[in-house]
């Protein structure tokens, strides 16, 4: 028979074990959590990158038909915005002759490669521009949209991620006040020459050609 003594120490050990045991396990869930959550804005900014890739074959294809041009960034130069599914470069390049309201409905909500998935409002997650699609833009006159003008394709930004704000993502003029560090304080970045890059750090010189 155990005496009253060794009883109480018996149960304040038990209830010792319980709160360590307790704090341990909340230890390995936020350990868990926070690794998910890892590997989850990875996976997302991979897929990001891979959105830009196919981007870029896209709009090289574009200007491959087009003399050299670049697709037009802004809706008053032909009425439709470069990434909106009626776009002369997203029905062509993009969609296929068989799309359907769903297909329509889906890239309308950001959910095929137009979209970033870390992006609150995936529709205009990525801002295109504005210098390569509209010749009469400032700055652009030396090579008025066509690619083989471009001196530095390979430091001449052609698409980044967007801010999360209503009145500057989805905008062609793609400006460094308008990039959004949607991935961990990182924003995913295509370059003219068709290379794709994870970056922390703006410099404004890679948005206006020389």
């Amino acid at each position: 028979m155990h005496s009253p003594t060794f009883t109480r120490f018996q149960k304040g050990f038990s209830l010792l074990e319980l709160v360590v045991s307790i704090s341990v396990l909340l230890v390995l869930a936020g350990i868990t959590l926070g690794v998910t959550k890892t590997i989850t804005d990875t996976s997302r900014q991979t897929r990001c990158l891979s959105n830009l890739k196919q981007w870029a074959v896209a709009i090289h294809r574009y200007a491959d038909d087009h003399q050299g041009r670049f697709p037009l960034s802004h809706p008053f130069d032909d009425g439709k915005a470069w990434y909106h599914f009626s776009s002369p470069l997203v029905q062509k390049y993009f969609l296929n002759d068989n799309m359907d309201p769903g297909t329509i409905s889906r890239w309308n909500r950001g959910e095929e490669v137009n979209g970033c998935l870390q992006h609150t409002d995936r529709y205009a997650s990525y801002a295109y521009s504005f210098h390569l699609g509209h010749v009469n833009a400032v700055g652009a006159s030396r090579f008025r949209g066509n690619r083989v003008l471009i001196q530095r394709p390979a430091h001449f930004l052609m698409i980044v991620d967007a801010r999360v704000s209503p009145a500057a993502s989805g905008f062609s003029n793609a400006t460094p006040e308008r990039i959004g560090k949607c991935h961990t304080q990182r924003f995913n970045a295509l370059y003219v020459d068709g290379h794709v890059e994870s970056r922390r750090e703006i410099d404004p010189i890679e948005f206006f050609p020389e």
